[in-house]
């Protein structure tokens, strides 16, 4: 919406995204659209006489799709044309009728994933973003920020906040853990890590915003690897203050 927006779609949509007045999930998987996406079926056609898209079809691996309120997904709009073109990207409003959302439930009881499915789903006219048959075009924008979001630090910082807090909370002979001369050594280890990453994005975040490519590609592509590293100590450590209640899940989210 940002980059293939109109000004009607931004002024509407980006504050209550922002705000969190609006909730969204992805619609690209199908059943036989996965890694090849290209080859997916979901359609959406023109109502010419009524006006607006009639949407048909199904998405699965939806994160959170009972959660949220808009879904925004890719729908072949041109279904003669070549596999990656005839597909446009949409925006749908999840309380629309005709719209019914299904749990895959997980082995640990959780649902974050859904299966959703489209029956004759009006929306309207001006639910498109970007132009008719050039949805692929827009969803190489959507994840080209999705891989820059890939190691996000801030999530990284919010997850040694709460580590700092465990040891903060958790006892270890008798005196709080975050006395502990060898636990505070590895959360000042650790600390290192994340403080390195948040360096890292903003390094890349200020080239981006003067519309320059850095030098060298490794600090986007290494983000995954560092940030996963980084959150294995995190986790590491927080096993080890927890001890035995770390073997105990806590209660899966109830499917809403």
């Amino acid at each position: 919406v940002f980059e293939f927006g109109t000004p009607e779609q931004q002024a509407h949509i980006l504050p209550r995204m922002a705000s969190a007045e609006d909730l969204w999930c992805q619609g690209w998987s199908e059943p036989n659209a996965g890694s090849d996406l290209a080859s997916l079926t979901c359609k959406a056609t023109r109502d010419d006489e009524r006006g607006g898209w009639v949407l048909d079809g199904q998405k699965t691996w939806t994160t959170r799709g009972a959660f949220c309120s808009h879904l925004f997904g890719l729908f072949r709009t041109e279904p003669d044309a070549p596999k990656h073109a005839g597909i446009s990207y949409l925006l749908v409003d999840m309380r629309s009728k005709g719209i019914e959302v299904r749990p895959l439930r997980q082995m640990t009881g959780g649902a974050d994933f859904n299966e959703v499915f489209f029956s004759d789903v009006r929306i309207p006219a001006d639910s498109i973003v970007g132009r008719r048959g050039e949805g692929w075009k827009v969803s190489r924008s959507t994840l080209k920020h999705e891989r820059n979001l890939i190691g996000d630090p801030r999530y990284l910082r919010n997850s040694f906040d709460s580590l700092v807090e465990l040891a903060r909370r958790s006892q270890r002979n008798g005196r709080p853990a975050l006395e502990d001369s060898n636990v505070r050594q590895r959360l000042a280890e650790i600390e290192g890590y994340v403080c390195s990453q948040e360096y890292s994005g903003q390094r890349q975040f200020s080239a981006a915003l003067r519309g320059q490519e850095l030098a060298t590609l490794l600090p986007i592509l290494m983000n995954k690897l560092y940030s996963t590293d980084a959150m294995q100590r995190i986790t590491r450590l927080a096993f080890d203050l927890l001890g035995g209640d770390g073997l105990v899940a806590p209660v899966a989210e109830e499917y809403g």
